[in-house]
């Protein structure tokens, strides 16, 4: 897909994120300039020499979701050297299968540190945002986040709540928005292949696509919502899967 994105600026937040990285190439090579974002420069900075042809369009700044409103100087001083047009919110804090947990067992500090990042850190990211692109009266927000907001896993119950308050959350505020030109979206992604608890076929045996959800899926999704194509979507959800969203039990 080739979308002209000369001239936007993405803030794309979880720098240090594969999905990240898929995302910043995507928009990089369609003529976007793109600031990678992470609660410290290292994670940032992480996958630098990747787009070393694209140095000119490509910068680094710190933005921690779980700062509180210190996030608002911070995404200022962003603004101010660079005026982004766009936010990717790439945090996700999902925990490794070893420590996935029923409700009973759950260790509430993570409880804690899943909800500050994917909610409240969400709704930060949002607002600090908002500031600029209220005042510009244009601007386009894609939060990423999982499919579990619709296909719950056991063990992942906090993951699932979180997704599916992030999807409410990005409805409200496109009503909230809707007599100016800012369009918010959410994509639900399927797990990659490393974050899967099974490793073999039955991960994907309830999927149409038979293989594992990749970082560049994702990435063409944020692509398309970019651009003038997407013009009449807003408040909604697009779903990277594979079709477990729809088909989980269509066999049973």
């Amino acid at each position: 897909m080739k979308v002209d994105l000369n001239g936007k600026t993405a803030v794309i937040t979880g720098g240090g994120s594969k999905t990240a990285r898929a995302a910043a190439s995507e928009l990089l090579k369609n003529g976007a300039a793109v600031i990678l974002a992470d609660s410290d420069e290292k994670k940032a900075k992480r996958f630098e020499k990747d787009f070393s042809q694209y140095a000119e369009k490509v910068f680094f700044a710190v933005l921690d979701p779980r700062s509180g409103e210190k996030i608002y100087a911070d995404y200022e001083k962003i603004c101010e050297k660079h005026n982004p047009d766009i936010l990717i919110n790439c945090v996700k804090d999902t925990p490794e299968h070893k420590d996935r947990a029923l409700i009973h067992e759950t260790d509430m500090k993570r409880y804690d540190e899943i909800i500050s990042s994917e909610v409240t850190g969400l709704y930060y990211t949002v607002k600090a945002a908002l500031q600029r692109m209220v005042e510009n009266n244009s601007g386009e927000i894609i939060n990423i986040t999982s499919v579990l907001g619709i296909v719950p896993r056991i063990g992942l119950s906090v993951n699932s709540a979180c997704a599916a308050a992030a999807m409410s959350l990005i409805k409200v505020w496109a009503l909230e928005l809707d007599k100016t030109n800012i369009r918010l979206h959410t994509i639900a992604r399927g797990e990659y292949e490393e974050e899967s608890s099974l490793k073999d076929e039955a991960a994907i045996s309830h999927q149409s696509v038979k293989r594992a959800v990749t970082p560049e899926d994702v990435a063409q999704a944020v692509l398309f919502l970019c651009s003038p194509g997407a013009e009449m979507q807003n408040g909604e959800i697009t779903v990277v899967s594979g079709g477990i969203d729809y088909g989980y039990m269509r066999t049973f």
